[in-house]
């Protein structure tokens, strides 16, 4: 069994693919929205351009991944969601399908993704949260996301269990840059040695946690990444880990 050597105080979660997920896909989401709004689009090809699209926003500002910055109001962020879902459908369909329709199609969109319907919470989630809870160590979530993220773990029946929510937005800076770590340990008066960050992204998260001083394991249920990053396959596998059995 791997080895999580010293005590832990606090542990940190990111939030999409750790916590959450689109269901059933961010493409399918996008397809079936314009499909209903009178645009028939192929779902895979939205999940490739989103995917596209996201990278090129995420390397366009490195320092300053998306949901940073640009996100000072919710004016400003939904003007950014709305470029990137003009750029995602660009190509295929063409924005010219739909005609004088695209703002009711995003209007619908966007209100879509702030609804607890368009994700799902992973099995692991509640059990090792509970868990933790019970044990009195706190927790959070550090993640890349806009400023909707608090009242969508409260719908989802997750916010309960956190002591803090941190997003890039709030912040101005986003992972894997140690700001936001660094942010969320001074609301949390936790010493970054003593607190692990659990993630999926082995740049934003596993990375990023450790130019920040904390502990990273990778959340990784597909068994797909490699390298010397600890990993675990679900979170209940933590509570071992912390002597949580």
């Amino acid at each position: 069994m791997m080895d999580l050597p010293g005590p832990v105080d606090a542990v940190f979660f990111d939030a999409g693919h750790t916590l959450v997920y689109v269901y059933p896909s961010v493409g399918s989401v996008y397809a079936q929205i314009a499909q209903a709004h009178g645009v028939e689009a192929d779902p895979r090809i939205l999940q490739e351009a989103f995917r596209a699209q996201w990278r090129l926003a995420a390397e366009a500002r490195p320092t300053e991944p998306p949901f940073a910055s640009d996100f000072a109001s919710e004016d400003t962020e939904r003007a950014w969601w709305r470029d990137m879902v003009q750029k995602v459908f660009a190509a295929h369909p063409g924005l010219e399908s739909f005609g004088d329709r695209f703002d009711a199609f995003f209007d619908e969109l966007h209100q879509h993704f702030a609804a607890p319907d368009a994700w799902r919470v992973y099995d692991d989630v509640a059990p090792t949260l509970e868990r933790l809870n019970a044990a009195g160590l706190p927790c959070a979530v550090v993640s890349n996301w806009d400023s909707r993220l608090p009242a969508l773990l409260e719908r989802l029946g997750l916010l309960h269990y956190f002591a803090l929510v941190i997003t890039s937005a709030q912040t101005g800076c986003g992972k894997p840059d140690p700001r936001i770590f660094e942010a969320a340990l001074a609301r949390l008066n936790a010493a970054p040695e003593r607190t692990v960050h659990i993630g999926d992204s082995p740049v934003d998260d596993a990375a990023g946690a450790c130019a920040a001083g904390l502990r990273p394991l990778l959340i990784d249920r597909q068994e797909q990444y490699t390298g010397g990053y600890p990993r675990l396959t679900a979170l209940t596998e933590l509570l071992p880990l912390l002597g949580l059995e």
